[in-house]
């Protein structure tokens, strides 16, 4: 009697399967118990939700955006959690200068660790994000970015060529190789990261071959920087698009990179063995600060064609977490500085407005005092 079969993730019809088992059957890292629910022990059960976004809503691109967003409609507060880095004696080695004004902040880490495969649950994590998992230190990387928002990079620091790094424009003309092997000719529009000598990653773009995480790494460099958007959207057209250019083309928090960056090496301790070096490399050469915008009440329903009152305006800015001062004629709000797309009063409303809900507003008929007419037209004129 026939009491089962074995399948490969394929025919589970599960994309981005990991190489290991591309060809494969499947096979469950660690035991899990007879008869349970096979999409649960794969950690598959439950639903992805995809959100078709606009450009400005990059807030939305990692989870902890959508949870502020979750939190508003739910009367709840998010709380950051906060990881302890052990580090060991040795001290991080690295330098890092800044050249050019397109990277205001620039943080770089120091670890020895072990290349492996990832626990299933991180690469589960990523194949349901679309990502195939590549090794525990890329795929770190890559959950830290859906995660916080917050594009990383990681390289290999033995084939980096040296302990300085330096961010500056890129040469006219200069020659670089990405990660799949595609070469292109950058301009001095472009913004690299280098060992103070060659680049070794495109800013905000794309990481090169010449230092990229390969099974024999021994140790690595965290990269956890904010980058102008204006700089990374004109080269990311010119090269492609990557997960990481999408979402510094739509702004990164600065106060979120060091989040970033200390999720990322609390996940290499656990899951790669990670001993990090004493010293956490800063550089700045500019401060983000968070936009303060004067908003109407007025002005508020003006827009939305409805009539809220000044105390459910301050309620639905207070869920979004925005800090609130009132003032004689108005509302003083504070924007965190993890919502770079808001810099003014309609961009305010623009989020009370998704709040309340547009389904709410209901369609009213345009109230206009100009006559309609025929309009005269001179036959002379051709």
């Amino acid at each position: 009697a026939s009491e089962g079969m074995i399948c490969s993730l394929e025919e589970l019809h599960i994309e981005n399967i990991p190489e290991k088992y591309a060809d494969g059957i499947f096979h469950f890292p660690e035991p899990v118990e007879l008869g349970v629910d096979a999409l649960s022990a794969l950690k598959f059960d439950g639903f992805v939700m995809e959100l078709d976004l606009t450009p400005n809503n990059g807030h939305l691109l990692s989870a902890l955006g959508y949870a502020y967003d979750l939190a508003a409609v739910t009367n709840q507060k998010i709380t950051l959690p906060k990881y302890k880095i052990e580090e060991i004696e040795e001290e991080n080695p690295l330098t890092v200068t800044i050249l050019d004004e397109g990277c205001s902040l620039y943080f770089a880490r120091m670890l020895d660790v072990e290349i492996k495969p990832s626990p299933w649950w991180l690469q589960s994590e990523l194949i349901k994000r679309g990502i195939e998992p590549i090794n525990n230190v890329v795929d770190i990387s890559n959950f830290v970015m859906f995660e916080y928002g917050t594009p990383l990079h990681m390289f290999d620091a033995d084939l980096f060529g040296s302990n300085e790094i330096v961010i500056r424009s890129a040469n006219d003309g200069e020659e670089i190789e990405t990660l799949a092997g595609n070469k292109h000719k950058l301009s001095s529009e472009d913004l690299v990261i280098t060992n103070g000598k060659i680049p070794t990653a495109v800013a905000g773009v794309v990481g090169l071959s010449n230092s990229m995480i390969l099974p024999t790494t021994k140790r690595v460099i965290i990269e956890a920087a904010h980058f102008e958007p204006e700089r990374i959207q004109k080269t990311a057209a010119k090269i492609g698009r990557s997960d990481s250019s999408l979402r510094f083309e739509r702004g990164v928090s600065q106060q979120m990179v060091i989040h970033a960056m200390d999720l990322a090496a609390y996940l290499l301790v656990e899951y790669a063995n990670g001993k990090v070096y004493k010293g956490l490399e800063i550089a700045q050469v500019t401060v983000s600060r968070p936009a303060v915008i004067d908003l109407k009440v007025s002005y508020v329903n003006k827009l939305l064609g409805i009539k809220l009152t000044k105390k459910q305006i301050i309620s639905y800015l207070e869920k979004l977490d925005f800090q609130v001062e009132l003032k004689d004629n108005f509302i003083r709000v504070t924007v965190p500085t993890r919502r770079p797309d808001i810099k003014i009063e309609a961009d305010l409303v623009e989020e009370i407005g998704r709040l309340y809900g547009y389904n709410n507003i209901k369609n009213k008929p345009l109230l206009s005092d100009l006559q309609g007419g025929k309009t005269i037209f001179d036959e002379k004129i051709s």
